[in-house]
């Protein structure tokens, strides 16, 4: 079979042949139906993320997935051929310590699978893995977003689109900045108060916590500043190693810099319900397999809308 493959930094996604995978004893082999594109795998290929993550090369990159089991392997309980499933994504994961979702088939340990509620597609699923949890956990958990929360979010991807729906199911008021305007454009059709692209714009609204999906250096610097006294900014964006802070600001104003990466089942399972209630709905943008390493030059160049998700016919 065909896989789209990270062989070294500096180099594009190879499509390579390689054998299919067989389920071993506590495994599933899966047909995958779906795979979500992330910035991260960006960073793996521009080298701003550490290869020594993904083990021995060449990897099928691709940790959103979602599909149908195909294989149940020895010691498996509570799984059988046919369930729809998605992937818990995590450095132990898919696209990772093991190859990814941009094949048609893949094999994974049974307890990262969580099966997915009725009426949710592959394609949002997939999108849920990562963008969709990573945005939940941080709203509800990270940030402790509640009723009547000014919360402030920087960046309108697939992740920061998700976070805003969250929030608002929540009751919480939503700033956002975000450089595109049809970004912006669709925060304020979701329901976001406020929608700006420079960051800085955030402080005259005195805003409790300030999530930054962007990451970009200056946006979590940026951030800081615009942050009421007392308030928080959580850190989820990786588009730069490093940023600088006026570290008399931080410390007399009191403020705080939050990070979590955790990657839970549960954490999964909760957004997946929520998707299922119609409480968020990823915004996604859908192409095929083939179309994988054109997809990702458009990751890379910031052109996407929302979640770009590969979605493969049944095997």
């Amino acid at each position: 079979m065909k896989a789209w493959q990270f062989v070294g930094p500096g180099q594009p996604l190879t499509l390579n042949e390689v054998p299919e995978p067989v389920a071993g004893p506590g495994e599933i082999g899966v047909d995958i139906l779906a795979a979500g594109l992330c910035h991260s795998d960006v960073g793996y290929l521009e080298g701003t993320i550490p290869a020594d993550y993904l083990g021995e090369l060449p990897r099928t990159l691709g940790h959103e997935v979602a599909g149908r089991i195909a294989q149940v392997g020895d010691g498996v309980e509570g799984l059988q051929v046919g369930d729809l499933v998605a992937l818990v994504m995590g450095f132990d994961g898919p696209g990772v310590a093991r190859d990814g979702g941009y094949a048609p088939k893949g094999v994974y340990p049974a307890e990262l699978a969580v099966k997915l509620p009725a009426g949710v597609t592959p394609a949002a699923a997939a999108a849920a893995t990562d963008a969709g949890r990573t945005a939940v956990h941080n709203v509800k958990n990270v940030a402790g977003v509640t009723q009547g929360t000014k919360l402030g979010i920087v960046g309108l991807g697939g992740l920061g689109l998700i976070a805003l729906q969250t929030a608002l199911s929540l009751g919480a008021e939503v700033y956002a900045a975000e450089l595109k305007e049809d970004a912006r454009q669709e925060a304020r059709t979701q329901g976001a108060k406020v929608s700006v692209e420079d960051v800085a714009d955030l402080a005259q609204y005195e805003l409790d916590v300030i999530i930054d999906f962007a990451g970009v250096g200056t946006t979590t610097s940026a951030a800081l500043r615009a942050v009421r006294p007392g308030g928080t900014v959580v850190l989820v964006g990786l588009g730069s190693d490093h940023t600088t802070i006026n570290t008399s600001d931080f410390a007399l104003r009191g403020l705080s810099l939050k990070s979590d990466a955790s990657s839970t089942p549960e954490h999964l399972t909760d957004t997946l319900d929520l998707i299922a209630a119609g409480a968020i709905s990823p915004v996604t943008t859908e192409i095929s397999f083939d179309e994988i390493g054109a997809g990702m030059e458009q990751v890379a160049a910031g052109t996407v809308l929302g979640r770009m998700v590969a979605v493969y016919p049944e095997n």
